[in-house]
């Protein structure tokens, strides 16, 4: 659980990394796809973005609302870890997509991402990592990277 202070960092960030480039959805896929290149073959009907787009901004909703103690959030964090390993996601690059997510919003904040911001994020981060750890054990699914 992280605070609402910090859960007010994280959600004043995604507005500021939105005012600043718009649309994150290229730069989030572009490093996740330059992370694991096996994925990008997945999107290949996806010419416009418009699926990584909707995509995105879900993950981003679910996340906002583990922030501020949703349980919606959550359960769809839960479900579309199992609904991605369906589509031969393995589990452990799922994990990790919301890690690329932090990143991106780092790097575009620059000097704006702050120590609180960081720490704010780590505490979203290991909230949801709990989420699928807790999610992959009760389903079967490793979080070990091949």
């Amino acid at each position: 659980m992280i605070s609402a202070g910090q859960a007010a960092l994280v959600t004043a960030s995604l507005e500021r990394v939105g005012e600043a480039c718009g649309d994150p959805a290229p730069l989030v896929y572009a490093r996740l796809f330059q992370r694991w290149p096996e994925l990008e073959p997945m999107f290949m009907l996806d010419r416009d973005g418009a699926v990584r787009g909707e995509m995105l901004a879900l993950a981003l909703r679910s996340l906002l609302d583990v922030a501020e103690g949703a349980g919606a959030g959550a359960g769809m964090i839960r479900a579309e870890l199992v609904n991605h390993s369906g589509y031969d996601v393995p589990p452990a690059v799922f994990a990790r997509f919301y890690e690329v997510v932090a990143e991106v919003v780092a790097e575009r904040l620059g000097t704006d991402w702050t120590a609180e911001t960081a720490q704010a994020w780590r505490a979203l981060l290991a909230a949801v990592s709990e989420l699928i750890t807790a999610q992959a054990a009760e389903s079967g699914l490793s979080l070990e990277l091949a």
